[in-house]
């Protein structure tokens, strides 16, 4: 029987446990710094939790899923690699870039299946936008703008935002826009030049930026605009390709992709709604339940050997280096999670103080050579 643990009992945690019992692994053990989210999977899903770090580390699994905060991730992407575990880990796979090739070549001597989450790929909009695009049904991409955001404290309405990762610079906050680059990329293929400007513009008790602004040149053409912001409400998303024959735009309220094409001078829409998951209890947002299904399920299709990871260690890094060099953010960090640290840590460790510096714009670029 396949023997499955997930780190982190949050609500991504919780996701993937009632994935892992959807699909029908029996054998699924939890493990979180509080015991509140222990009891908690304990209790909804009828599972076992390990009873410590100790007790986690020693145990035997055939694959782990990682949903701890990004900075976490690399000391239990090692411990997996260590114990022979296959893992999926959520994106972006770190906050740092230093040692994740070593970590590649590890998984790859080992013949392990590291699979990082791209969920956004699985959504029906994303990969109806995908399909136009490989048709050519406006011609090629030239430009395009792409937004989303939404106000910080209604992420996790049930949590003090401060308890919260995206809060915080030290738990790997601040890089939520890789979910968005990442299915651009699988579109347009690698990103040629990345700039941004960023700022904390408003009153929340972060340390990390509130407003980024990218302006991403792809190596296939495309000059594409990416706004990503924490202030919004309520949540918006939306997308916008151009090219000289016409657009393709995702009303994301609608959950419509339609096209027009000027030599036509018609209007094509696609119903990209679907049926969806039944959402979960705790502010889990309806429209994406699907995609996470779809994200764990194909993991679980690696696992057997059905499929090969989407989106890898290393491919997953060379965007993050991107992000990183383009906002200022270091690349180097610590690798022991903080409940190893500390036993006394979680989540809930308050957010510091922001910096006057934080609150300047500012502008970086990053270039692949």
């Amino acid at each position: 029987m396949t023997k499955i643990g997930v780190v982190g009992n949050g609500s991504m945690g919780r996701r993937r446990i009632k994935h892992a019992q959807m699909y029908g692994y029996k054998d699924i053990t939890g493990w979180d710094v509080r015991p509140d989210r222990r009891y908690e999977v304990e209790e909804k899903f009828g599972i076992k939790t390990s009873k410590s770090q100790k007790d986690f580390e020693s145990s035997d699994f055939d694959a782990i899923f990682i949903c701890v905060p990004p900075a976490d991730h690399y000391y239990y992407m090692k411990l997996a690699v260590k114990n022979g575990w296959n893992f999926m880990v959520e994106n972006p796979v770190w906050h740092k870039t230093k040692g994740l090739d070593a970590l590649q070549k590890d998984v790859q001597k080992k013949k392990l299946v590291a699979n990082v989450s791209c969920n956004v790929r699985f959504l029906k909009a994303t990969q109806r936008i995908k399909k136009l695009v490989q048709e050519g049904a406006i011609g090629p991409v030239l430009s395009g703008v792409v937004e989303i955001g939404e106000y910080l404290p209604d992420w996790h309405p049930y949590e003090p935002y401060t308890d919260y990762y995206p809060s915080k610079r030290e738990m790997g906050g601040g890089l939520d826009a890789m979910c968005d680059l990442d299915w651009l990329v699988d579109i347009f293929g690698d990103i040629k030049k990345m700039n941004a400007v960023y700022a904390k513009k408003s009153k929340l008790k972060i340390d990390t930026y509130d407003i980024i602004d990218f302006v991403l040149e792809f190596k296939s053409g495309p000059q594409i605009i990416l706004h990503t912001d924490m202030l919004q409400t309520p949540y918006g998303r939306s997308t916008k390709l151009i090219s000289e024959n016409g657009i393709i735009v995702w009303d994301y309220k609608a959950a419509i992709v339609k096209y027009y094409d000027r030599r036509t001078k018609q209007w094509t829409d696609f119903d990209e709604s679907g049926a969806g998951a039944t959402p979960g209890k705790g502010g889990e947002k309806s429209w994406a339940e699907q995609m996470y299904v779809d994200d764990s399920y194909y993991f679980f299709e690696c696992l057997k050997g059905e499929a090969k990871p989407l989106n890898t260690i290393e491919s997953n890094a060379r965007l993050l280096k991107q992000l990183l060099e383009a906002i200022g953010y270091p690349i180097r960090g610590k690798t022991a999670p903080r409940s190893a640290r500390d036993s006394k840590a979680s989540n809930g460790a308050s957010a510091g103080a922001v910096s006057d510096g934080m609150k300047k714009r500012r502008v970086h670029n990053s270039k692949v050579l």
